[in-house]
């Protein structure tokens, strides 16, 4: 299982993130398949501490609420949400989320 991240943007061209818990298997004939879980919350791309925070509650009150998920995973999952959506006041999510990528991308490379 992982966490999708999905960019939704308004006709006002104002984004947000919006973040699912997704399983992803193969079916018979071998190709992949993925299912949502869960829902797990919206993020606005510019937002505060507060807002953030209420994020977090929320998304892991979902993980929380999976019967499908042990606690070792519950656990990965909540720390890979968490470091997907670093807080940052001075920028918004997208760029924290370009530089995230681009830093695992450097490591990768390594």
């Amino acid at each position: 299982m992982f966490i999708r991240m999905q960019k939704r943007t308004n006709a006002s061209n104002e984004s947000r993130y919006v973040f699912y818990l997704v399983e992803s298997k193969r079916n018979e004939s071998r190709q992949p398949r993925q299912r949502y879980i869960a829902y797990l919350g919206t993020l606005p791309d510019k937002h505060t501490r507060s807002v953030w925070d209420d994020f977090l509650a929320q998304a892991n009150e979902a993980l929380d609420q999976c019967n499908e998920l042990d606690e070792d995973s519950r656990q990965k999952l909540k720390k890979q949400l968490k470091n997907k959506t670093p807080f940052n006041p001075q920028h918004s999510v997208s760029e924290d989320i370009r530089k995230a990528q681009a830093k695992r991308k450097e490591q990768n490379s390594s």
